[in-house]
């Protein structure tokens, strides 16, 4: 499954770089350029989220992602946190498409915590606590393909390489690291206004 997914994400990045030339004429991308953009991402260079993006000219812009969550219940409460950004950078564009680098990365926290209830044994009311803390960065850089779908509304494909360090740790004292390093892929939807 693993060699499946990688040769998958391999393909995608051949196909990206390889069509970017085919698509982008000599024209100026996005006549009368708009300053912002709001949607929804995900990728595996700033994370998964809500994204917001700031157009300084044709050629720089930063690209924010966030995603919060939290949830409590009688006996245990969850919550999951986090932020990514971008810098990306304009090669070519043209009136529909823009092909650009980026540089980016994201830090992850999810915090998980469960009360056993209490209980009698040999006459004393005992109650245990368990945990679960995970912490996650990645950084990376890649190529970009954004295609101007209707109007305002904007898609992007991302080809990328990144490494990222996971942590995770739980109240039993295990402590378990994992990195990696290789290739990703991101995409989103956008609305520029």
């Amino acid at each position: 499954m693993t060699l499946y997914l990688t040769n998958r994400i391999r393909n995608s990045i051949i196909v990206l770089i390889l069509a970017a030339p085919a698509v982008i004429p000599a024209q100026e991308y996005g006549v009368g350029l708009s300053h912002h953009q709001l949607g929804i991402a995900g990728s595996m260079l700033s994370g998964y989220g809500l994204t917001y993006s700031y157009i300084f000219d044709r050629d720089f812009r930063i690209k924010t992602t966030a995603f919060a969550f939290y949830e409590d219940h009688t006996n245990s409460y969850n919550w999951t946190a986090l932020l990514g950004l971008e810098f990306q950078y304009t090669f070519e564009s043209s009136s529909i498409t823009r092909f650009y680098g980026i540089l980016g990365g994201y830090y992850y926290r999810y915090y998980n915590n469960y009360s056993y209830p209490s209980y009698i044994y040999d006459s004393v009311y005992t109650s245990y606590n368990s945990y679960n803390r995970e912490r996650e960065f990645a950084l990376g850089a890649g190529i970009g393909l954004e295609l101007l779908a209707w109007k305002h509304i904007v898609l992007n494909l991302d080809g990328l390489i990144e490494y990222s360090s996971r942590k995770n740790s739980d109240s039993y004292g295990g402590d378990y690291p994992t990195r990696y390093f290789g290739p990703g892929i991101g995409a989103g939807i956008n609305y520029r206004f």
